[in-house]
């Protein structure tokens, strides 16, 4: 179930950066969340093989605000191929309270660009 939920969001979320790029006529948020995604999920490949090694680990707090600006979407990416930080529930709650909150800072983003580049706002 968890699955389909990651696999839901992530393609609505996707679907409303493509519109937001499609509405204002500029690349930039697909190149920033592409960006975003990919340092988090190498943090997150970075933790994993410290954590195999026993080395100093990627403190989590780091893990998540990496994740609420913007590279969430690497994060689930990294739990499900990376199998990190998939099983520790308090995190993953962490987790989605940051993708919620990034979500919603989203949305208030893309209406002002949306009623900035119509000229209602």
């Amino acid at each position: 179930m968890l699955q389909l939920c990651k696999g839901v969001c992530s393609l609505l979320f996707v679907c409303a950066v493509a519109l937001l790029c499609w509405q204002v006529q500029t690349l930039w948020p697909s190149v920033f969340y592409l960006c975003m995604s990919t340092i988090t999920f190498v943090w997150f490949w970075h933790d994993k093989r410290a954590a195999q090694r026993q080395r100093p680990r990627t403190p989590e707090r780091d893990l998540l605000i990496w994740s609420l600006f913007g590279g969430w979407l690497g994060a689930l990416a990294a739990q499900t191929w990376l199998r990190h930080k998939s099983q520790k529930r308090a995190f993953i709650i962490k987790l989605w309270v940051t993708i919620l909150v990034h979500c919603w800072m989203f949305i208030i983003v893309a209406v002002q660009l949306i009623l900035s580049s119509a000229g209602l706002w």
